[in-house]
């Protein structure tokens, strides 16, 4: 699925659709920490800090120990400006 996601967004698909699809890796692999970190980038890349921020909290929930998912949360607060 996030090669999935990769493709959709090469080939100009809506920023909403590779969300969804990058939502739908996490629930298949919700240990994997790529998922969920690929979905923070999507946000900040799209400059929606707000939604980036939620997910590296959700991902930060999930998978505490996860230094890249540490990084991700504090990459989000400061495009939020936290």
């Amino acid at each position: 699925l996030l090669v999935q996601a990769e493709l959709q967004n090469a080939n100009g698909a809506s920023p909403q659709d590779v969300a969804a699809t990058l939502r739908r890796a996490i629930e298949a692999a919700p240990a994997d920490r790529m998922p969920r970190l690929a979905l923070v980038d999507h946000f900040l890349r799209r400059n929606d800090a707000k939604s980036a921020l939620n997910e590296a909290q959700n991902a930060v929930a999930a998978l505490p120990n996860e230094p890249s998912l540490l990084d991700a949360l504090g990459r989000a607060q400061a495009a939020s400006g936290d």
